[in-house]
């Protein structure tokens, strides 16, 4: 399975993706796992650590995000199963971890100064005037919902992950001298005589015999096939459609739930902390004294200036909201009561306590509307289960779908006839065909008369569907389609003879002597165009990359062998004047380096991420991925 995940990104796409996982995820990455302690189900294992659905699920949300804005209107949800996005994002993921394994392995561990120039440097923590705000930086730690502990300890382990991935990319010479040869191939232009060898050459062709019909008739049996349709009725049902679902849960059952999950509202101790942030011991040192002698932390920020300008006071947060350096020390004062000077990477700390919240626990009329949300959506939950049950129930039982939907005032539909691509028996799109999923292949597994298992889509509708009869597939008689077989025939022959014409003028060019009457006899009309080998037309001409390289391998006056082209016609070209390549600016040749590097550094990373899978054993959870996948 790693290796099937390995072919599916060994491109620089794919390195892009990683490079933009490790470079984002300390910032935005974590706040959504923290806020939303998500299932165990476990997508990947990788070494001793495991990669989680809610770690999955919040990178694909990501990347989806980040196509949506790429492509605008060009994208759709059926490009991320052709693209195999969810895939790639997954073994993103798997070498995201090998390369953090192997750079805690090797001890690459940025020192604490490094870790706060990075965060210092971050311009989303920076004010207006390009400064270091720690006031932003801990009010998006705190929208993001996680703590500075977390966050720090994220970013070293990325800063080493990045640093392990520059040192292999320092390997990558500069390609100097190869971006020159590339520069000159690519840039130099040749004159060239280009002739459209068309269909229209041949006028010859006449009707198949009946034996010649009968065998283009059996050869191409696919071209003659009507597909499979299905006619089918269908019912629908959601926890909102369904009738009588409560409104309402008696207060003594929200009471009862409140003394089940007691211990999920306790409240820790919380402190109304202010901090002075400086970036010596000695400020820190002078703010000490200077609170000592009576002044409170505003004056004292006053007088030694901070910095975190506007930024003193951290409100209540608990023991997770306080530095690990300072969280023991803070909680240990009595309220106006501050501690020494502390060093973290950020700086030196002083923190004053000024009021203390003792553990509690939230009453009940504070949490009673996030209780009875929760009861409302379990007997929602409920209702529908019972709901599902009755249904199958009936059906088990003998009843007709449509028996079925009556007796529970369920809307019977129906749609088709349609075959496997959702297209109606008469052609263009079948009517009826809701937009629900895998309804068609829902349709197409089910047996002829029967119905098929529950299903659930989006938003939270199941629904239920009977196939109503198949027109199976077949192919159409012969007489029926006879036309089309002749025309078939006669375009299979003209590409033959013409294929055959194009090879006989190719060698009439050859020589200059016969290539006048040939032009002649065929009435061909010359295109002269200049053509780099990048060029893809000559005028109306397209040209196809075999073409060209063979009018750049041919010397002046020399003719091409023809080729054949996408709409069944031909092409070829008497050789010009070789025109070479001006010369190189340095932003032509850095592209094409840079294009050079990049692409060697693609091939090392995989090289290296096959290296690291063979170290630290990989395991790809493939059911769980198959579920999680849009």
């Amino acid at each position: 399975m790693l290796d099937q995940f390995r072919a599916l990104s060994g491109g620089i796409a794919a390195k892009l993706l990683l490079a933009f996982l490790v470079l984002t995820f300390a910032v935005w990455g974590i706040g959504d796992m923290v806020r939303h302690p998500g299932s165990n189900i476990t997508v990947a294992t990788v070494g001793d650590e495991d990669i989680s659905a809610r770690e999955f699920d919040h990178a694909l949300r990501q990347t989806v995000e980040q196509l949506q804005q790429s492509l605008g209107g060009q994208y759709s949800p059926g490009l991320l199963k052709e693209l195999q996005v969810p895939r790639h994002v997954a073994r993103q993921l798997v070498d995201q971890r090998l390369i953090q394994l192997e750079s805690r392995s090797i001890g690459l561990v940025p020192s604490d100064a490094d870790v706060a120039r990075r965060i210092r440097s971050n311009p989303a923590f920076q004010n207006e005037q390009g400064k270091f705000d720690k006031a932003r930086f801990e009010a998006i730690l705190q929208n993001q919902g996680i703590t500075e502990k977390i966050y720090v300890g994220q970013l070293r382990r990325d800063m080493a992950s990045a640093l392990l991935l520059d040192t292999l990319s320092a390997a990558v010479p500069d390609f100097d001298e190869a971006a020159r040869t590339l520069y000159a191939a690519q840039e130099q232009r040749r004159t060239a005589t280009f002739y459209h060898l068309r269909p229209s050459l041949i006028t010859d062709v006449p009707n198949p015999t009946e034996a010649e019909a009968n065998a283009y008739y059996q050869a191409h049996q696919a071209a003659f096939t009507v597909p499979e349709y299905r006619r089918v009725s269908y019912v629908t049902f959601s926890a909102a459609s369904l009738p009588g679902k409560p409104e309402t849960v008696p207060v003594e059952e929200l009471k009862r739930m409140y003394a089940d999950q007691i211990s999920e509202f306790h409240r820790p101790e919380r402190r109304e902390v202010e901090q002075l942030l400086y970036d010596s011991r000695d400020k820190a040192e002078k703010a000490e004294a200077l609170l000592k002698s009576g002044k409170n932390a505003e004056q004292a920020a006053r007088e030694i200036p901070v910095l975190n300008k506007g930024g003193l006071s951290l409100g209540k947060v608990d023991k997770n909201g306080i530095i690990d350096a300072a969280a023991d020390k803070v909680f240990a004062l009595k309220p106006g009561q501050f501690t020494a000077p502390i060093k973290s990477p950020f700086g030196w700390h002083v923190f004053i306590v000024s009021a203390i919240d003792p553990p509690s626990v939230t009453p009940f009329s504070e949490v009673r509307p996030q209780i009875e949300k929760e009861a409302l959506q379990r007997d929602a939950d409920d209702a529908l289960n019972q709901f599902a049950n009755r249904l199958q129930d009936a059906l088990a039982g003998g009843a007709t779908l449509a028996e079925a939907a009556h007796d529970l005032g369920l809307a019977l539909k129906t749609a088709g006839p349609f075959d496997r691509q959702g297209v109606a028996q008469a052609g263009g799109e079948a009517g009826g065909i809701p937009d629900l999923d895998k309804f068609i292949d829902t349709a197409f597994s089910t047996d002829e008369k029967s119905q098929s298992s529950l299903m659930t889509a989006r938003k939270g509708v199941y629904y239920l569907l009977q196939d109503d009869g198949i027109t199976p597939s077949h192919v159409k008689p012969a007489a029926e389609v006879m036309a089309q077989i002749t025309a078939g025939w006669q375009q299979q022959e003209r590409e033959k003879k013409l294929a055959a014409l194009a090879q006989n003028i190719a060698a009439q060019f050859a020589s200059p002597a016969t290539r006048a009457a040939a032009v002649a006899a065929y009435h061909l009309t010359p295109e002269e165009a200049t053509i780099k080998r990048s060029s893809q037309t000559a005028g109306d001409l397209p040209l196809p990359p075999p073409l060209i390289a063979s009018v750049f391998a041919r010397k002046a006056d020399e003719a091409t062998p023809a080729f054949p082209l996408q709409d069944g016609s031909w092409a070829l070209a008497v050789a010009g004047q070789t025109i070479p390549a001006p010369p190189p600016d340095g932003q032509a040749l850095g592209a094409i380096r840079q294009k050079l590097k990049t692409t060697v550094e693609s091939e090392l990373m995989d090289q290296y991420a096959d290296y690291l899978a063979r170290k630290y054993p990989v395991s790809i959870n493939t059911s769980a991925l198959q579920r999680l996948q849009p």
